[in-house]
């Protein structure tokens, strides 16, 4: 736009900077008046390609950040929702645990049986002594009935 306009105000759109900063202020939507588009005579005729130019830009980037700030609320709402989630079966997990806890199954057992063990390899020889101690027949595997 500074190369296309700079002739029709030299003041706003002489440079890159004085430019960036005029379409800046557009895209606030505020200070339409300092764009070179309107002109201060009344019998002057309006320039409609920096009229397009600016309405083009002011809507595109207008466009664009209305994208940005919906996708980071978007983001924001489904961390929030996942987190909910996760706190919500958190919550149910543990309320299963201690029911079954409370009502006995091996999933408890199991779990303290591995605190107890710092490696595999005893958890390998504490599941050997835990099966021949229950293996009283030794006939090598264990009979419930």
């Amino acid at each position: 736009g500074t190369d296309f306009f700079k002739q029709a105000d030299q003041a706003n759109l002489g440079s890159m900077f004085k430019t960036t900063y005029t379409l800046f202020l557009a895209l606030a939507l505020g200070e339409w008046d300092i764009l070179p588009v309107i002109p201060a005579d009344e019998d002057a005729q309006i320039d409609w390609g920096a009229l397009i130019f600016n309405l083009l830009v002011v809507i595109i980037l207008l466009w664009i950040a209305v994208n940005v700030v919906v996708t980071i609320l978007l983001d924001n709402f489904v961390q929030a929702t996942i987190n909910a989630d996760n706190v919500e079966n958190k919550l149910d997990l543990l309320e299963a645990q201690a029911a079954n806890i409370m009502t006995g199954g091996i999933d408890p057992l199991i779990e303290e049986v591995l605190k107890l063990f710092d490696c595999s390899e005893q958890l390998s020889r504490g599941f050997k002594m835990l099966f021949h101690n229950f293996d009283y027949d030794q006939q090598g595997y264990l009979d419930f009935t």
